[in-house]
């Protein structure tokens, strides 16, 4: 009670200011409303531990005890697939459900990999299993 599962706008809203307040990873700051435009925002959301090393200037796993300017710890827990229960992905990736469909069997959302340095919106089965992040409400 009290808290919900942010909309696709809401993560958008996030990236924005992000990138519009110096939380890039490679230092550019963007001034417009383009979630697209300067993304490199991962390390700033990422935990500083528990990721896959990657020799990739400005990635999530490049000098992860830099990551987590934000104080969100997004950690890399990976994802269960909806069609074979296996799992796929820890200390690799993470992703986060929306609120928001796509379509009538998949649902937007968020995405970090180790090897990225910026946050990937796609969407996905809904049958998969995936990681929330609630807001809390106003």
């Amino acid at each position: 009670e009290g808290w919900h599962l942010p909309s696709d706008g809401e993560w958008t809203q996030l990236e924005i200011y992000l990138q519009n307040n110096g939380f890039n990873s490679n230092g550019v700051v963007d001034c417009d409303l383009n979630r697209l435009t300067n993304n490199f925002i991962a390390k700033s959301l990422s935990s500083s531990s528990l990721w896959c090393q990657s020799d990739f200037e400005n990635t999530v796993g490049f000098m992860p005890d830099r990551n987590n300017s934000t104080g969100m710890s997004v950690l890399p827990s990976g994802y269960r697939s909806g069609s074979s229960d296996d799992f796929y992905g820890l200390g690799k990736d993470a992703y986060f459900w929306t609120a928001t469909g796509a379509n009538g069997s998949e649902v937007y959302g968020r995405s970090i990999g180790f090897t990225n340095d910026g946050l990937n919106r796609s969407s996905y089965a809904k049958s998969n299993g995936i990681s929330v992040r609630c807001v809390k409400n106003n």
